[in-house]
């Protein structure tokens, strides 16, 4: 049978394609979606400097993992930092050593790779539970052209691994709970143990609370699923348990041979405990999460609303759903809002995690819609508007460093995807229809290429920031920070070449005792929160002063060039902050270096 045979037809769940899942033809279409993924997003890593100061970070301590082969204790400019586990920066580490460069492009690298893989997940997933396989095709073209999944399949952050991860890790749970498999259970606690080393404790949680309330589920509303024993449940539970509790443990045990066990505890209390039972000032509750999960879901949120707001429409309930899909999906995405709602300060990217199976209910009210012409109609509508703005935008936007050409190139571009968009909608066509939506991303990633990456990199790109720092600072000397949260500048001076550590009381006491470079230190700091340590240096050494001022602009940093014995009496703090330091000026005699 061919994989594509029956996606001609208009109804997603034709009764010819009643086919179950084929590891040979259904694992062939999961490649070729992996494979559109990857090339969709893995073009696209090299235009645009780091965008997120998070970006940086992680590639700075991966870096720093591949210089001194020290891949259990992460580290930052010299400093442990011990905020996320090692998992993605293995990755990262992979990354830099196979391609042979730290650039933007290579620590970029896993998150398109993972979000092939996801796309790969959700479509096995719906083609296991069930699905055809035009339906299982919309729920992994609905996945790879989500907001949030488009947002962060081509930067250099954990979430779309992890969000890999975790589907993976509830697709093996469904299939545990639905055939009663131990095999796929202890893959379901595999994964979801990788995930824990990848970003820490709430892909855990997740998992718990989703397999513990559709055992309940099962148990007291179901009459359609096989009701497992007690006896079953307990057992497969705790040998599957063994294996997250074995990993986890492991890392956990060798990581406090290294850093002990008060470092880890005060950053379980900061990260979990203190996130929990402190109110944060941020006041995110479960509404502000379901509004941010909706979002991330964009268009195709909006999609499944507007398909089911007829008054005509079907009761949930295709051919092809089984009774435990359902259920099972809104408890993993429930409970997964709920826990996070206890965290109220946790960014919204923590929602990715529940990403997938959210898009698995989108897609599940989108074919569930009683006619699927209002999906078509909205696909039209949508194409059309489109192809309007674009023609009117080398019109009505004037973008500085780009030239007109360019601008009505990348335009051009994006109107004629739309137009093929529309007009595949209008002849209702679902692969044709399906291929547009992949046409119109592409070529939304083409105008981040050509115009957005080179807008802001000229509008707020850093690389010309640190050029100007590298230049007043004499070339063999090092460049010390102390609590520099963005930490791009550091890494592209580092790119070039510089020596950056963090200043702590050991470094600080190193520095004074060796003199430093010619009797002098050069520190990094940022003017709105770190100027008083100005003030604090030249009330101990007279000759300190600032060396480069960035002046007005969005990242303001001082260079402060000072004797190199002043620093120890700076207090700094030995562990990596998560907030910035309040000012604090020690008692000292009058010019106590006597200079």
């Amino acid at each position: 049978m061919r994989p594509f045979q029956y996606l001609r037809e208009v109804d997603f769940d034709p009764p010819e394609d009643r086919a179950p899942i084929s590891l040979v033809h259904d694992g062939k279409v999961a490649g070729i979606l992996a494979l559109v993924a990857l090339l969709l997003n893995g073009l696209s890593l090299a235009a645009l400097e780091f965008f997120r100061h998070t970006e940086a970070d992680r590639t700075l301590i991966s870096w720093g993992m591949y210089s001194t082969g020290d891949y259990l204790v992460p580290s930052i400019l010299g400093s442990p930092i011990l905020t996320k586990p090692p998992a993605f920066y293995w990755l990262q580490s992979m990354s830099i050593s196979v391609f042979g460069t730290t650039a933007e492009w290579a620590a970029r690298a896993p998150s398109p790779l993972f979000a092939a893989l996801l796309t790969a997940v959700q479509y096995l997933f719906l083609r296991a539970a069930g699905g055809t396989i035009g339906l299982a095709m919309l729920g992994a073209v609905m996945i790879m052209t989500g907001g949030l999944y488009l947002e962060l399949a081509n930067v250099a952050e954990i979430d779309m691994t992890y969000g890999a991860f975790a589907a993976m890790s509830f697709a093996c749970l469904y299939i545990a709970l639905d055939r009663q498999s131990l095999r796929a259970l202890l893959f379901g606690y595999l994964f979801c143990a990788i995930g824990f080393l990848v970003k820490g404790p709430p892909i855990v949680a997740f998992f718990l609370a989703t397999a513990v309330l559709s055992h309940l589920w099962i148990a007291t509303r179901s009459s359609s699923v096989t009701k497992p024993s007690l006896r079953w449940i307990v057992v497969v539970h705790l040998l599957s348990a063994a294996i997250l509790v074995a990993i986890i443990g492991a890392w956990i045990a060798l990581l406090t041979d290294r850093v002990g066990v008060d470092a880890l505890w005060l950053q379980f209390k900061t990260e979990i405990v203190e996130r929990i039972v402190i109110p944060s000032h941020r006041r995110r509750g479960a509404l502000f999460y379901v509004v941010s999960l909706c979002s991330a879901l964009l268009p195709w949120s909006l999609v499944a609303l507007l398909s089911n707001i007829s008054p005509t429409r079907r009761e949930l309930g295709l051919s092809w759903v089984p009774p435990l899909l359902v259920p099972f999906l809104s408890i993993a995405v429930c409970s997964g809002v709920f826990l996070l709602s206890l965290a109220e300060g946790k960014s919204t990217r923590y929602l990715f995690p529940l990403f997938a199976p959210a898009m698995a209910l989108a897609t599940i009210a989108i074919a569930n819609s009683r006619s699927h012409t209002l999906s078509y109609r909205i696909a039209t509508v949508a194409g059309f508007i489109a192809v309007g703005l674009s023609a009117g935008l080398p019109f009505a936007f004037e973008a500085p460093f780009i030239s007109r050409v360019t601008l009505t190139m990348a335009a051009g571009v994006l109107g004629v995807s739309a137009l093929v968009l529309a007009l595949n909608a209008q002849r209702r066509s679902a692969l044709g229809t399906m291929a547009s939506v992949l046409l119109l991303v592409a070529a939304i990633r083409f105008g981040e290429q050509t115009v957005f990456a080179p807008l802001r990199n000229v509008q707020h790109g850093v690389i010309p920031l640190a050029s100007e720092i590298d230049a007043v600072v004499p070339k063999s000397a090092p460049i010390h920070t102390v609590e520099i949260f963005e930490r791009w500048i550091p890494y592209y001076l580092q790119r070039a070449g510089r020596t950056v550590e963090r200043a702590t009381p050991s470094t600080a006491a190193s520095i004074a005792s060796s003199g430093g470079f010619e009797g002098r230190a050069y520190l990094l700091l940022t003017h709105i929160e770190e100027f008083w340590r100005v003030l604090q240096l030249q009330s101990i050494d007279t000759t300190t002063r600032i060396i480069f001022d960035s002046g007005e602009r969005e990242d303001h940093v001082l260079v402060v060039e000072c004797d190199a014995r002043a620093l120890p009496y700076l207090f700094f703090q030995r562990e990596l902050p998560v907030v910035p330091s309040e000012p604090f000026y020690a008692e000292l005699k009058e010019n106590p270096l006597d200079v």
